[in-house]
């Protein structure tokens, strides 16, 4: 399951590309992600990936709130949450 609560998200200029109420992916559910350029499709993307941490808000993948985990810890949960098939939590729950 993935959970976001609060999102936001900046870079370094200082435009909020992403802000994110509430939003829930339940195990095989499936959503469909799409906007125009420059909206945060990417971003979320790499923030439910735990590429980086969000500047306010939380992700949680499979209970695992990732903006409390180190770096290393969030590449090790991405490791351990992808199947045998290569695919990881967000895909298996896109793809079933």
């Amino acid at each position: 399951m993935i959970r976001i609560e609060q999102l936001r998200f900046g870079y370094r200029r200082g435009d909020e590309v992403l802000r994110l109420d509430e939003f829930v992916l339940e195990p095989r559910a499936n959503r469909l992600v799409v906007g125009p350029s420059g909206c945060g499709k990417t971003t979320l993307l790499h923030r439910v990936a735990g590429l980086l941490v969000p500047s306010a808000g939380s992700i949680a993948v499979d209970g695992q709130d990732l903006g409390r985990m180190s770096e290393r810890a969030r590449g090790r949960s991405a490791r351990r949450s992808t199947s045998s098939c290569g695919r990881s939590a967000w895909e298996r729950s896109a793809s079933c």
